[in-house]
């Protein structure tokens, strides 16, 4: 799908609108609604619950191997 067809989709229903650029007559400013900033706020909270409860049946071994990649990734200034 395209770009245009996905943001159509959610103003549709109400998680964005959009508004025409000060700027770029071409361009269209998409931003949240708060209905968006919910189910974002929601998906988010679903999200953790989920890694916590994935998280939550993994042994030490495998825990403190995380870690060390978390680490790892972060001392290389690489982004997660």
């Amino acid at each position: 799908a395209t770009m245009s067809r996905n943001v159509a989709s959610l103003r549709a229903a109400g998680l964005v609108r959009c508004s025409g650029s000060d700027t770029d007559a071409r361009s269209v400013l998409v931003s949240s609604t708060a209905k968006g900033r919910a189910v974002v706020e929601r998906g988010i909270v679903l999200l953790l619950r989920d890694i916590k409860d994935v998280m939550s049946r993994l042994d030490d071994t495998v825990l403190d191997a995380m870690v060390g990649l978390i680490d790892a990734a972060r001392d290389s200034g690489s982004s997660p």
